[in-house]
């Protein structure tokens, strides 16, 4: 039996604050079970950690929403309201120096198993299972409609966000932030498959080989998954979760008839 296990972590670099860590642990596993069969096992996983800090330097159209006269960040004493339907001015948004966080957490899965050995004299066979995942989430810091109106609609420079700049408030930017699933996606697919081969007879020719035979089945079944939170924020559309799978089988037989035998030339 052979294993090995290694973790690393990267301290934050950066202004970004980039953040990363990985792990992986692999083995693998090989034993005499009879005298004509023996057994195997591998596995392998692997996790990784990526978190950073995005820019605060973007901004971003408020469709449907109003920056409400009362608020005293308005310098224009009437409402205004994006998209522009009331011939009134639109405005933009901008996060401050607030820097949203980002994670993406990914994990690797691989595992099998098997017998294999002989028969008959002539056949080997070998028989397995396997099954691997791929699963990858992605968090963002976004801010939800909802949370940013009701801070447009204050009505003092303590409560009320300021669309244009910092706020007498210097907690509201992070306050708008709310962790969200932004993505997150699984692949995974499980395997079996079973093949024998054997050389059942001599062609009767000079020089010739033997007729060799081989054949097998295969099973696969494979399904992706994507779950992600539906709900709209400022600058991001909801996902659209969504799922599907497949299933496969396959059978094999081949046949060899050398007309002479494989020769190696000696060193």
């Amino acid at each position: 039996m052979r294993a090995t296990s290694r973790r690393e972590n990267v301290p934050a670099l950066g202004p970004g604050g980039l953040t990363i860590g990985v792990h992986f642990t692999w083995g693998d596993i090989s034993r005499r079970l009879t005298q004509r069969i023996s057994g195997f096992a591998q596995f392998s996983f692997n996790r990784s950690h990526t978190g950073y800090e995005s820019s605060t330097g973007f901004s971003t159209s408020l469709e449907d929403l109003t920056f409400p006269a009362a608020n005293p960040y308005n310098p224009f004493g009437v409402a205004l309201t994006r998209p522009n339907t009331a011939g009134t001015p639109t405005f933009t948004f901008r996060p401050g120096t607030y820097r949203p966080k980002r994670v993406i957490e990914n994990s690797v899965l691989s595992l099998l198993a098997g017998l294999r050995g002989t028969a008959l004299k002539t056949w080997s066979w070998e028989a397995g299972v396997s099954y691997g995942s791929d699963h990858t989430k992605r968090v963002n810091e976004s801010i939800r409609p909802a949370d940013l109106q009701a801070a447009l609609n204050g009505t003092t420079r303590a409560t009320a966000r300021n669309p244009f700049g910092p706020s007498e408030n210097p907690d509201w930017p992070q306050k708008l932030f709310t962790s969200s699933v932004n993505q997150d996606f699984k692949i995974d697919a499980l395997g079996a498959d079973v093949s024998a081969s054997a050389r059942v007879l001599a062609i009767p020719l000079e020089s010739a080989g033997e007729v060799g035979i081989a054949t097998g089945y295969e099973f696969r079944r494979e399904a992706l998954r994507a779950d992600a939170d539906t709900a709209a924020y400022i600058g991001v559309r909801g996902g659209v979760p969504f799922d599907g799978r497949r299933f496969t089988h396959s059978v094999f037989l081949e046949v060899s008839l050398p007309p002479k035998k494989s020769q190696r030339a000696l060193p």
